[in-house]
């Protein structure tokens, strides 16, 4: 009984910690910067409301981001203010 106990509580264990690496990828995902450069550019261009959840990550990347974010707003076409 032991044992099972043992083994029940650590299987639980790694399955908690699963659990909860999926759903901080998730949120990342979905209310983050973005983990590439081409989804940072994307989330500054297309996200009106909240493009700014983006814009550190932006200048943390510096200059090699323009080209990216040229091509994402039509040679900077789609920039506005919000953006």
């Amino acid at each position: 009984m032991k044992k099972f106990f043992k083994w029940f509580s650590l299987g639980l264990f790694f399955a908690v910690i699963i659990v909860l690496l999926f759903l901080g990828y998730a949120w990342n995902k979905a209310f983050g910067p973005g983990y590439t450069k081409e989804e940072t550019a994307h989330i500054l261009v297309t996200d009106l409301k909240f493009g700014g959840r983006a814009e550190q990550k932006a200048i943390k990347y510096g200059d090699s981001i323009l080209p990216i974010i040229q091509n994402e707003s039509s040679n900077f076409e789609n920039l506005n203010g919000r953006n």
